[in-house]
């Protein structure tokens, strides 16, 4: 929304002044400026909340991924001094 804002803004100056209009810059609302603002604000806080709900799930995969205290059993290949080999 931001964009077509800036582009409108543009668009508007461009034809003034190529009519002869140099004389004052076209003015944006207060409202426009206020719903830009939000807009920015809200992309903001959604990045930041994504990134910690990611922050989040990385840290508890990882947590997953440690053994905690488990128990594992090795395979070892029996030696000649092993009395089940005889």
């Amino acid at each position: 929304m931001d964009a077509a804002v800036v582009f409108g803004f543009l668009a508007i100056f461009e034809l003034r002044y190529s009519h002869g209009g140099v004389d004052s810059v076209p003015g944006l609302p207060t409202n426009v400026l206020l719903a830009m603002g939000i807009s920015v604000a809200t992309a903001v806080s959604a990045k930041s909340i994504a990134v910690k709900s990611q922050a989040k799930s990385d840290a508890a995969a990882a947590a997953a991924d440690t053994p905690t205290g488990q128990v594992v059993a090795a395979v070892v290949a029996p030696t000649a001094d092993d009395p089940g080999m005889r």
